[in-house]
């Protein structure tokens, strides 16, 4: 098949490319030293892919830890191009998450920041995130990866509450209490202040489910690292959730 990016013309056989992932909206392979996102045709016919526009203004978009669409692609249909897809920064030398729960407390403080930050710039566009609870990658630092499961917003103030609040949710599901429990379910976890405080023992003020700053109090109670928080906290009460 013929694919224009970057207003150059590829010939691709991507039955011949090395898939990076498969999913709802469509699959990931590896081609040129990127990633090479092309959508499900059947989300493409019922409209289910986002707009090409909304990929152009991400594609715009300079952020640190959210590989956002690079290059938009388009497939020959007939006699014109389509857009069916985009490049994204490829990312290598995986580890496993777990490789993060043994670094200083203050180093993944710092990680967290980045993607905070990024989550900032995000809603600033008016872009609110959904669905990226599972899209993360981790080869010593840590991103989130695979964007297109987001949406525009008018209402600045309500897409940075639902990010602040989406970003969270994800740091303490993924980092906390995941490695845990292998059986806790994200749609089924209160992540709530009330919830939250209850696997802290009430010590901290956590109400604005502020990840960073949790880690900030955590880091001064002779904790070093996120086992340390999992062990001396998580393991002990999530067990009575799960009941």
């Amino acid at each position: 098949m013929k694919y224009k990016i970057n207003n150059q013309i590829y010939k691709i056989d991507l039955n011949s490319l090395n898939v990076l992932g498969t999913g709802t909206e469509g699959s990931v392979y590896e081609y040129n030293n990127t990633a090479l996102k092309i959508f499900n045709p059947t989300r493409i016919k019922y409209g289910y892919a986002l707009s090409e526009n909304k990929f152009k203004l991400m594609s715009n978009i300079s952020l640190d830890r959210f590989i956002l669409p690079d290059e938009l692609v388009y497939e020959k249909k007939r006699n014109s191009y389509k857009f069916v897809g985009y490049t994204m920064k490829l990312l290598k030398n995986k580890l496993p998450i777990n490789h993060l729960f043994s670094l200083d407390l203050i180093d993944v403080i710092d990680e967290i920041k980045l993607l905070e930050s990024d989550v900032d710039v995000l809603s600033d566009y008016g872009i609110k995130m959904f669905d990226f609870m599972k899209n993360f990658y981790y080869n010593g630092k840590l991103y989130i990866i695979d964007t297109s499961y987001y949406v525009e917003c008018a209402d600045i103030e309500n897409v940075t509450t639902s990010n602040k609040k989406a970003i969270n949710e994800f740091f303490i599901y993924n980092l906390l209490l995941k490695p845990v429990s292998n059986n806790l379910d994200f749609e089924k976890t209160p992540f709530n202040s009330s919830f939250l405080l209850s696997l802290f023992d009430n010590n901290f003020d956590i109400s604005t489910l502020d990840f960073s700053l949790l880690l900030k109090d955590l880091s001064s109670n002779s904790v070093n690292n996120l086992s340390d928080i999992q062990k001396k906290y998580v393991k002990k009460h999530i067990k009575e959730f799960l009941k």
